[in-house]
């Protein structure tokens, strides 16, 4: 059975259109890339993104880690960019953290919270639409490789 990754339903997600008064474009904060430079974040331009925030102290992350590990390549056949990025400071501690997970995807760091980019609680997953639009907000784990789950309309 092919598993689908995820939709984020209106139950369980902050949903904002672009015309919305609370539409917030994608902020491109400061990060520390996988290969240790500081640069702006910019997302793939005219392309849909996932950007999931989370960090290595956060239980709920570490259960989820790995189920979006496992629907990665669905979202990559459907055209949709994973961006992993971590509340972390220490690169050397994140590193051995992936590597105990057997997580492989690329993750970048932010040493802090980004102040132009509210996080309420972790995980964080963003759905950012191919004009560079935050559509969409989830706050907590989900199971990213359920077989009941759809990839996001964006």
């Amino acid at each position: 059975m092919r598993r689908r990754a995820l939709l984020l339903a209106a139950t369980t997600a902050v949903g904002c259109s672009p015309q919305s008064p609370t539409a917030q474009r994608w902020p491109a904060p400061p990060a520390i890339d996988p290969e240790g430079r500081l640069r702006a974040l910019h997302l793939v331009a005219d392309q849909p993104t996932l950007v999931h925030l989370w960090a290595r102290w956060c239980a709920p992350c570490r259960r989820e880690l790995p189920s979006l590990q496992r629907a990665a390549p669905q979202l990559a056949a459907r055209r949709i960019a994973l961006v992993m990025l971590a509340l972390e400071a220490d690169a050397f501690a994140l590193r051995e953290y992936l590597a105990d997970l057997r997580i492989g995807l690329p993750v970048w760091r932010l040493p802090a919270a980004p102040a132009n980019l509210p996080l309420p609680a972790l995980p964080m997953t963003l759905v950012v639409d191919a004009k560079g639009w935050i559509v969409q907000r989830h706050l907590g784990a989900l199971a990213w490789d359920a077989p009941d789950r759809l990839l996001p309309a964006v």
